[in-house]
C-alpha cells in the first residue's frame, strides 16, 4: 500500500497521483489528510473518495508526515507499507515493484537518505533524545519517506514514539526514524545516500530517476 501523508497541497497531491497512473502503478493508495483547512483541498478529497483503489482518511494526527504514517499502521492492514508525502512525484515505474522487491532482503527501504550533521535547537535536542534515548545519530530519512512490511513494523515499540507537535520536530523524525530503526537491528537499504554538502549544494539534481520533489 502506498501511503500519503498530505495537508492543504491539491496540486502536489494531484501531481504524485497523477504520475502514478500515468507510471501504469497498480497498487492501493491511502490518502491521510492530517487536519487541511484549504476548501479547495479537501473537495479534491471528497472527489478521490469516488475513485478505485484509492481510500481517503482523517488522522487526528495533526499536521505532519510521521502521524499520517502511524494512523496507518494503526488502522489499515497491510503487508508492506510505503510512506510518502505529497509533495513528490514518481517517476520510474517499476519504483514501488524495486522497493517490494528490495524488502525481502531489508527491513527497510529508504528513498532519499542523508549524513546527519548538526542539531536543532533545544526544542529538537530534547524531542530527539525522548524518543531516540540518545543523542547519537548516524543518517537521516527525507520526508521521512520509506517503505517497510507490517510484520516488521509490529515488532518495534512504535508505541513508545512521541508524535511530533511543531515543525520543528517534525524536522527531527527524520534521525529519529533510522535511529530507532538502528536500535532494534533493522537492516536499511539506502535508494539515495549523500552528504550533507550535496544536499546543500545540490538538493534535486540526485532525484530524476525516481523521484521528483517538490521545490
Amino acid at each position: 500500500m502506498i501511503v500519503i501523508a498530505t495537508n492543504n497541497g491539491k496540486i502536489y497531491l494531484e501531481r504524485l497521483l497523477n504520475s502514478i497512473s500515468d507510471l501504469g502503478i497498480n497498487e492501493k493508495i491511502l490518502i491521510v489528510d492530517t487536519g487541511s483547512t484549504d476548501d479547495n483541498h479537501l473537495n479534491y478529497l471528497k472527489e478521490l473518495e469516488n475513485l478505485e483503489n484509492i481510500t481517503v482518511t482523517q488522522t487526528p494526527y495533526k499536521c505532519y508526515d510521521t502521524g499520517a504514517y502511524m494512523w496507518a499502521y494503526n488502522n489499515f492492514v497491510e503487508d508492506n507499507y510505503h510512506f510518502m508525502h505529497d509533495s513528490i512525484k514518481l517517476k520510474d515505474s517499476e519504483f514501488i515493484n524495486n522497493c517490494n522487491s528490495l524488502l525481502n532482503n531489508y527491513d527497510v527501504v529508504s528513498y532519499i537518505s542523508f549524513e546527519f550533521v548538526g542539531y536543532g535547537d533545544e526544542d529538537w535536542k530534547q524531542f530527539f533524545l525522548k524518543n531516540a534515548k540518545t543523542y547519537e545519530h548516524e543518517f537521516g530519512i527525507f520526508g521521512p519517506m520509506f517503505s517497510i512490511k507490517r510484520k516488521t513494523l509490529d515488532k518495534l515499540p512504535i508505541k513508545n514514539l512521541t508524535l511530533p507537535i511543531n515543525k520543528n520536530q517534525q524536522t527531527a523524525m527524520e534521525s529519529i526514524w533510522p535511529t530507532f530503526f538502528l536500535e532494534h537491528k533493522l537492516s536499511i537499504y539506502s535508494m539515495e545516500l549523500y552528504n550533507h554538502y550535496r544536499l546543500i549544494n545540490d538538493m534535486y539534481s540526485h532525484f530524476e530517476k525516481t523521484l521528483l520533489i517538490r521545490k
